[in-house]
């Protein structure tokens, strides 16, 4: 292993397919807004809407504006990469509890309309669910973690980020695989579960390759500065 500092090339090609999946990501924290915002409109024009369902919209709206501002953020430190790798870092280390109040709003949301799912199938997946958000939160501060400790030096093997993204996206994808699987074909497979099914995962696919990107094409495009020459 050589000694030094690793650094991000400017004019690389994997800095600009990390620019491109954050303001991605960005457009969909916008559509995400958006979508509140319609929520809160047609919300306060419903007689039948009660003040808890008023507060779950609420939340939904500032969680949503938070993730927006974290979807800025990692932009920003996607596009200043080649200059220091401590922005992307703290965008992955905040993420994780911005990810869990967001799922919590959601659930309660969820809960407020009372939605129906099946109990087995609804235990199946709440379990599965559970581990893998534990999991995929642990992942994502890892990845901010190992960004910082490349900033400061600590650490110059880049493909400990390379595995650790690539990772963390084969195993997000095997666990939604199953999850939609448990979900969409409970009773058999017919022709209108399988439609639903395989354009959810392709949706999912392509939203984890958005989100998971940017650290391993920026792990893919460092270098090793000496540092007897910085």
């Amino acid at each position: 292993m050589k000694n030094g500092r690793l650094f991000v090339e400017k004019k690389s090609n994997g800095r600009i397919i990390a620019i491109v999946c954050s303001v991605l990501s960005l457009v969909t924290a916008l559509f995400t807004v958006f979508g509140s915002a319609l929520l809160g409109v047609f919300g306060a024009f419903e007689d039948e809407v009660t003040r808890e369902m008023s507060t779950a919209i609420i939340v939904m709206a500032a969680v949503s504006l938070l993730l927006t501002a974290h979807a800025v953020y990692e932009l920003y430190g996607a596009v200043v990469s080649y200059r220091t790798l401590k922005h992307i870092g703290w965008a992955w280390v905040v993420y994780p509890v911005l990810a869990e109040f967001s799922k919590l709003a959601t659930t309660y949301m969820n809960y407020l309309k009372a939605t129906y799912i099946g109990d087995g199938m609804r235990q199946d997946v709440n379990t599965l669910g559970v581990v893998n958000n534990v999991v995929t939160m642990l992942a994502w501060l890892a990845i901010g973690i190992v960004f910082l400790m490349y900033e400061r030096g600590r650490l110059n093997d880049r493909c400990i980020l390379m595995y650790l993204s690539a990772g963390i996206f084969l195993y997000v994808t095997v666990v939604n695989t199953i999850q939609y699987i448990i979900f969409f074909l409970p009773t058999g497979v017919t022709l209108s579960n399988v439609i639903p099914m395989i354009t959810a995962m392709i949706i999912t696919l392509t939203s984890d390759f958005v989100a998971y990107a940017p650290p391993f094409f920026l792990a893919l495009s460092m270098k090793i500065k000496d540092n007897d020459n910085t």
